[in-house]
């Protein structure tokens, strides 16, 4: 197997993010396979919370990268955001993803 990464660190003085982000080249799954995906998570003890702060997150980065109201970014998360546990093996500690295909802000019209 071999994997290849690439890493943009972003100082602080620029945007402060709560936990990791991500994005992908490429899709996740067969059946949406289209566009890449952007990913934030939530950290913690509680499945519950990690879930909210990865959402949380979401809502922050449409909101500032597309220009939209919060409530909007909100709304749009759900309907096309995606939750997933992305790990469980440290001892408590569990890593909620949200996901979010980008294909849904291109331009249909290329």
């Amino acid at each position: 197997m071999y994997a290849s990464l690439k890493f943009t660190v972003i100082k602080a003085s620029e945007k402060s993010i709560p936990s990791p982000q991500f994005q992908t080249k490429g899709g996740l799954t067969q059946k949406v396979n289209h566009d890449d995906f952007y990913g934030t998570t939530g950290v913690g003890p509680d499945l519950m919370t990690g879930a909210q702060e990865a959402l949380r997150s979401m809502i922050d980065y449409v909101s500032e990268t597309y220009a939209i109201e919060k409530i909007d970014a909100y709304l749009l998360a759900s309907l096309c955001v995606d939750l997933k546990i992305s790990e469980v093996v440290d001892a408590g500690q569990y890593v909620v993803s949200a996901l979010l295909p980008l294909s849904i802000f291109n331009d249909s019209e290329k």
